[in-house]
């Protein structure tokens, strides 16, 4: 609100602090991008429609298998690359995702959970912590690796369909070209692998 009526430093301010009352689990993809957008607010009147479609950009994903932390981190400035399995997708927050995907696996329900309860949980611990230019690498927990893993085609058909209300909900016709199902069978794919090497490999996610 500061930021809309001329205040960007006022804005920026309060933001800030807003993120800092929250501990480091919390600052969701979601979060840092908004923060980001309120720093780059140019001039009052910023956030009117027309000023939000030019700050309308692609968001780069990709989910990957790696041996380890370290050589997840190093792929933040360029992607996975074709040298490490992945699946390629775009346009939607990807721990916002995860965390949809873990609480669907964990109590199947079509009714979309009020955000409140998304954020009281805990977000994906990243390994190349986001810069300035949006990139940054997680890594996916132990937990909803193996539920993924384990997923039925019923449950990651049930999956797809809340979380197609989700990005629904959220972007409206803006909502990304991907096949959510075919997103999330490839996840799953990844994370059969990952639970099949016994340890050798874990999954993460990249994005820019």
């Amino acid at each position: 609100m500061l930021a809309r009526f001329g205040d960007r430093g006022g804005g920026v301010a309060h933001a800030a602090a807003a993120m800092d009352a929250l501990p480091p689990e919390k600052h969701s993809l979601t979060l840092r991008m908004l923060m980001n957008e309120i720093k780059d607010c140019p001039a009052p009147g910023c956030f009117e429609a027309s000023c939000w479609q030019h700050a309308e950009v692609t968001i780069a994903i990709a989910f990957f298998v790696a041996p380890d932390d370290a050589t997840a981190a190093a792929t933040r400035n360029r992607g996975p690359g074709p040298t490490l399995p992945s699946v390629v997708c775009t346009n939607f927050y990807p721990d916002d995702a995860v965390v949809e995907w873990e609480m669907y696996l964990e109590a199947p329900s079509a009714a979309l959970p009020p955000w409140d309860a998304l954020n009281q949980r805990s977000w994906p611990h990243y390994v190349a912590p986001v810069v300035n230019d949006g990139s940054g690498v997680f890594v996916i927990s132990v937990h909803l690796t193996h539920a993924l893993a384990e997923a039925t085609p019923s449950q990651l058909r049930g999956l797809s369909d809340r979380w197609t209300a989700r990005l629904r909900d959220e972007d409206g016709d803006e909502m990304t070209d991907d096949d959510p199902l075919a997103v999330l069978t490839g996840v799953a794919g990844l994370a059969q692998r990952a639970v099949r090497s016994g340890g050798d490999l874990k999954l993460y996610c990249w994005h820019c």
